[in-house]
């Protein structure tokens, strides 16, 4: 004679944890890919990818303020790795 047993409520939010983190990791693997290609288009366009980030500090933007920043921490003898956001900037002042 089988038991008809529910689960706890203990087992029933693990189990949707367990499920929820195999969503994430699927689609994890199904997003890396098309990471990996995109990063490979944009060094072919000419744009560095992380691997070229070799400087003691990281700015992330390089505005008005952002130059002026750097001004001083290039004075203090620091090296800089910029990222720039927009796509189309090409050191325009």
């Amino acid at each position: 004679m089988g038991t008809n047993r529910h689960p706890s409520e203990r087992e029933q939010l693990l189990r949707q944890g367990y499920v929820n983190m195999m969503a994430i990791i699927v689609l994890l693997m199904a997003l890396t890919p098309l990471a990996v290609g995109a990063e490979d288009r944009g060094l072919r366009e000419g744009r560095a990818g992380a691997g070229a980030l070799d400087g003691s500090v990281l700015m992330v933007g390089f505005g008005q303020f952002g130059q002026i920043v750097s001004q001083h921490v290039l004075a203090l003898g620091f090296y800089i790795s910029i990222i720039i956001l927009d796509p189309r900037w090409r050191g325009r002042q």
